[in-house]
């Protein structure tokens, strides 16, 4: 992918259909060598990326597809462990009932692919989810391990809804394991909060979330537990006690 000249290496420039992919430097399949290669992307509209969506994501996103996005880094040692920093952000982007008048974030990574730690942090400023306005939108990701993440995630709602939640995120081959660690909702005349840790499981069989239990600062509480299986029906449970008229929105 690149030309080598005594000096220098050319960096490697694609003009596509989708955008503009660039790439400078080399990186070296000896271990015991430290290597550069700085990359960049642009995608001048998300419309053209359609093509490479899958049936499914095609057909519901369809001609919704808008917006730009531009992605530069850098990756430094070998094949066998990089060291990769990126950073990417997106304008006017929207896909189906989602939309984002701006997104941007990074990712930090050491030891990649076999030793992996790292950060990755996500900002979205007035964001529509599934119809649903958002003021902003962010999140932040501590990569433990290659198959372990802390996340957390934060949501403002205009002027009447601010959220927190934490969540351990472990996975294997076969399942997803979320534990979600702390959750608070505020809002005018409502504050909830997770009164106990839940978990919630991933795999070919199903999902299964395990007891999420909920309590309000005026004492209600909210009891959710459920099944999806894959193959199967929905079964789950609902407790609530002592919740206000006036909360339904929110529950």
């Amino acid at each position: 992918f690149f030309i080598y000249r005594p000096t220098s290496w050319v960096p490697l420039i694609v003009d596509a259909p989708l955008g503009r992919f660039t790439a400078q430097g080399r990186l070296s399949r000896d271990p015991a060598l430290r290597d550069t290669l700085r990359f960049a992307a642009s995608i001048d509209s998300l419309a053209l990326v359609r093509g490479l969506l899958s049936d499914s994501l095609a057909a519901a996103w369809g001609d919704s597809l808008a917006g730009h996005a531009r992605l530069r880094g850098l990756a430094f040692g070998s094949l066998d462990t990089l060291d990769i920093r990126t950073e990417w952000e997106g304008v006017g982007l929207k896909a189906g009932s989602n939309a984002a008048d701006s997104v941007s974030g990074d990712l930090l990574l050491f030891g990649f692919p076999s030793a992996t730690r790292g950060l990755a942090t996500f900002d979205a400023l007035r964001v529509v989810l599934g119809g649903v306005p958002l003021h902003r939108l962010s999140a932040e990701a501590t990569v433990r391990e290659p198959a372990w993440v802390d996340a957390s995630v934060r949501l403002m709602a205009g002027d009447s809804l601010y959220a927190t939640a934490r969540a351990d995120v472990r996975w294997t081959p076969d399942s997803v394991r979320v534990q979600l660690d702390s959750l608070d909702a505020v809002s005018p005349g409502m504050h909830w909060r997770l009164a106990q840790p839940a978990l919630m499981t991933s795999s070919a069989t199903g999902l299964q979330l395990d007891s999420l239990r909920l309590a309000s600062a005026e004492g209600a509480r909210i009891e959710i537990l459920a099944h999806i299986d894959s193959a199967g029906p929905i079964v789950g449970t609902l407790r609530a006690l002592r919740v206000p008229i006036a909360h339904a929105a929110f529950t």
